[in-house]
C-alpha cells in the first residue's frame, strides 16, 4: 500500500531523487487540501504544472499532473508528496489558540456585506473571467442574463488561452480540461439548487463546445473527450430527476435527438451511446417509449451499410432490451429472431437455450453462427462459435466433439496453444496418451513432408526451422528435454538459446556453454549500437549466473571482446559492467 509515510521508499528511486530535489528548491509553490481533502498544488518546473493528490487518510488514492509526463508519479507529484507530509507533521494549534492563517470561512465571517461587495466590484473589474463567472452563478437573479451566450463566451476564452492557432496540444489538454471541470461544477451547482433550465444549459453547451475541440486537439490522454462526456452526463443527471418539468424534458430529448440523427458527437468516440442513454431515460420520464424506438431505427438505417454493421448490431441490441423493458416480450422475441445474424443476439439467445438444458437449439445455433460467419468471410468469428461449442460439449461430456475442438484451437495455424493442447490431453488415459503422442509426432513431421514437396509452399520453407517450430513446444510441454536439446543443438541461435534457457541451463550446463560460447563470440564481431553492447552483456550475465562453470569460459570472452573492440567506449563501458557485477555478486 502506498502511504504518505512510505512513498520515498515505494516508488522509482530515480524519480523520487528528481521530486526530492524540487522540494528542496521549494519549486512547490503552493500545496492545499480543498472541501473534498484533495490537495492543491503548484509546482514550478519547465512550465508552472498544476498537481492534484487525493488522500484517504494517508494511503495515496490518486494523483494527477498537467505535465507531459505519462504516469501517475511524475517529479513534481512526488515533490507534492513530500509537501504534503512535511504539512502533515506540523503540530496542531493547541485547543483554544487560534491558527495564524484564517480559513476562508473565518475570514468572511469578519467581513462585512459592504467590504466583500468592494472586493467582487473590484475584482470583477480587473479579472473578466471572475466577472463571467460572477455572473454565471448568480444568473438566477437576473433575467436579462443570457446563460448560454455567457457560458459559451467563457468556453471560448478559455480555448482560445490553451490553443496554439486552433490546436490544443497534449500538455495543455490537462490544464483545459480543469477550467471546464469548474464549468461543470457550476452546472452541479445548478442541479443541487433545483435549478435544472440553467443545469441544461451548462450542459449543452459544454458538450457541444468541447466536441468541436475534440477534432482539433491531441486528445491522448482523453481529458477533452472527457469533458464532453461530462456535459452529456450532466444532462442525463437533470434527466433522471422527477422534478424536472415536461417542457424541459422535452427540450432536452429534442436537443438529443437532433445531435443524434446529425451524427454531431458519433465519429469522434463513444459519445453517441450516453446521448441515447439520456434519451431513452426522456422518453419513458414522458411516457412516450415509441419516440425512442423510432429514434432507434432512425439510427439503424442511418448505418445500414455493410460498413457500418457494429452501429447496426448496437442499436439492434438496445431496441431488443428497451422493448423488454417495456414488457413487450412478443415484439422483442420477433426483433431477436430477425438479427440472430449479430454475434451478441445469438450469444444472448445461446445462453439461454443452454440455462434450460435444450441441446438441439443449442447445436442448431452455434451451426448458424458457423455457417452465416464463413460465408461472411469472418475466421474470428467462427472460432467464437467453436468455443461456444466447446463449452456446450464440456457439459455434455461429449468427449468426441471435445477432443477435435481442442485439437484444433491447439494446432491452430502457426500458433501453439498449451492450454488447450492439455485440455485436448487429458481426453486419453495414460496407456492411451503413450500411443498418441508419437502418431502425433509423426503426424507433424508427415504435414512438413508434404508442403515441403507441394509447388505451392513458400519460397522461404525451410523443413528444418519447420520442425523445430512446431515440435519443440510439444517436447517442452511433454518435458521431452533431450530431445528439445537435440533440437537446439540443430538451430543454435541466440533468441532459441535464450527461450530454452529456463528449461536446459540447470540441466545440461556443459551442453549449454557449447551452445552459447560459439553464437555470443560471433555476435561479438557484429555489434555496432548500445542496445545491441547491452544485449549482448546482459546475454554474458545470464551464462555467467545460471549455468554452472561458465565464469571462465565468459570471463575469457569478455577479454577476447575488449581487445577487439578498444575504440568502442560504449561497449568497453557494457564490459565492465559485467565485471563489477560479478565483483559484487562474489563479495556477498
Amino acid at each position: 500500500m502506498l502511504t504518505i509515510d512510505n512513498f520515498d521508499t515505494q516508488l522509482a528511486k530515480t524519480e523520487v531523487q528528481k521530486g526530492r530535489h524540487y522540494f528542496d528548491r521549494k519549486a512547490v509553490l503552493y500545496a492545499e487540501p480543498d472541501s473534498k481533502g484533495v490537495w492543491q498544488a503548484e509546482v514550478e518546473g519547465t512550465e508552472t504544472y498544476s498537481v492534484e493528490v487525493t488522500l484517504d487518510k494517508k494511503e495515496i488514492a490518486d494523483s494527477l499532473c498537467d505535465c507531459p509526463v505519462e504516469g501517475a508519479y511524475c517529479k513534481h507529484v512526488i515533490a507534492v508528496l513530500f509537501t504534503i507530509r512535511q504539512e502533515l507533521k506540523k503540530p496542531k494549534p493547541k485547543p483554544g489558540r487560534e491558527s495564524k492563517k484564517l480559513t476562508i470561512e473565518g475570514l468572511l465571517a469578519k467581513t462585512t456585506a459592504d467590504e466583500l461587495r468592494q472586493f467582487l466590484v473590484q475584482q470583477a473589474a480587473s479579472d473578466k473571467v471572475f466577472a463571467s463567472r460572477l455572473q454565471l452563478y448568480f444568473a438566477d437573479k437576473d433575467e436579462r442574463i443570457d446563460l448560454a451566450k455567457q457560458y459559451t463566451e467563457l468556453i471560448k476564452k478559455s480555448i482560445r488561452a490553451h490553443s496554439d492557432r486552433g490546436f490544443v496540444d497534449y500538455r495543455a489538454t490537462f490544464k483545459l480540461a480543469k477550467e471546464i471541470d469548474k464549468v461543470i461544477g457550476a452546472g452541479q451547482e445548478l442541479v443541487n439548487k433545483g435549478n435544472f433550465r440553467d443545469a441544461i444549459t451548462v450542459g449543452r453547451v459544454v458538450a457541444t463546445e468541447m466536441m468541436e475541440v475534440v477534432k482539433a486537439c491531441d486528445d491522448s490522454a482523453g481529458n477533452i473527450g472527457g469533458t464532453v462526456l461530462a456535459g452529456m452526463n450532466l444532462l442525463h443527471e437533470v434527466a433522471k430527476s422527477d422534478d424536472l418539468a415536461p417542457p424541459l424534458r422535452e427540450q432536452v430529448y429534442s436537443w438529443a435527438a437532433e445531435n443524434l440523427a446529425n451524427k454531431t458527437f458519433a465519429d469522434y468516440g463513444d459519445f453517441d451511446y450516453t446521448l441515447l442513454s439520456v434519451a431513452r431515460t426522456l422518453a419513458e420520464k414522458l411516457a412516450e417509449p415509441d419516440r425512442f424506438l423510432t429514434l432507434l431505427d432512425t439510427m439503424t438505417n442511418r448505418y445500414s451499410d455493410k460498413y457500418n454493421s457494429f452501429y447496426r448490431d448496437l442499436f439492434a441490441r438496445r431496441k431488443i432490451d428497451f422493448l423488454r423493458h417495456l414488457g413487450r416480450h412478443t415484439e422483442a422475441d420477433q426483433l431477436t429472431e430477425a438479427n440472430l445474424d449479430v454475434v451478441a443476439i445469438r450469444d444472448k439467445v445461446l445462453d439461454q437455450a443452454i440455462a434450460s438444458g435444450q441441446w438441439e437449439r443449442a447445436e442448431e445455433l452455434i451451426q448458424g453462427g458457423i455457417e452465416l460467419a464463413q460465408k461472411l468471410g469472418h475466421p474470428g468469428i467462427v472460432s467464437h462459435w467453436n468455443k461456444r461449442q466447446l463449452d456446450v460439449a464440456k457439459q455434455r461430456n461429449d468427449i468426441p466433439t471435445i477432443r477435435r475442438l481442442t485439437n484444433q484451437f491447439a494446432f491452430n495455424h502457426y500458433h501453439f496453444d498449451s492450454s488447450y493442447y492439455q485440455q485436448w490431453k487429458q481426453t486419453f488415459s495414460a496407456e492411451e496418451w503413450a500411443g498418441e503422442f508419437p502418431a502425433l509426432v509423426k503426424q507433424i513431421e508427415k504435414q512438413i513432408e508434404e508442403e515441403e514437396k507441394s509447388k505451392k509452399r513458400n519460397p522461404w520453407f525451410n523443413a528444418g526451422d519447420e520442425r523445430y517450430r512446431r515440435l519443440v513446444p510439444l517436447y517442452v510441454t511433454e518435458q521431452q528435454w533431450p530431445e528439445v536439446l537435440k533440437f537446439l543443438q540443430s538451430r543454435p541461435s541466440l533468441d532459441n538459446i535464450i527461450q530454452l534457457h529456463p528449461h536446459l541451463a540447470a540441466r545440461y550446463p556443459a551442453e549449454m556453454l557449447a551452445l552459447y560460447i560459439p553464437v555470443l563470440t560471433k555476435l561479438g564481431y557484429t555489434v555496432s549500437t548500445r542496445s545491441e553492447y547491452k544485449q549482448l552483456a546482459q546475454a554474458i550475465k545470464k551464462v555467467k549466473k545460471e549455468v554452472a562453470g561458465s565464469q571462465p569460459a565468459m570471463d575469457a570472452l569478455v577479454q577476447t571482446l575488449r581487445q577487439n573492440n578498444p575504440r568502442k567506449p560504449a561497449f568497453l563501458e557494457e564490459l565492465n559492467a559485467i565485471d563489477k557485477e560479478s565483483t559484487k555478486r562474489a563479495k556477498q
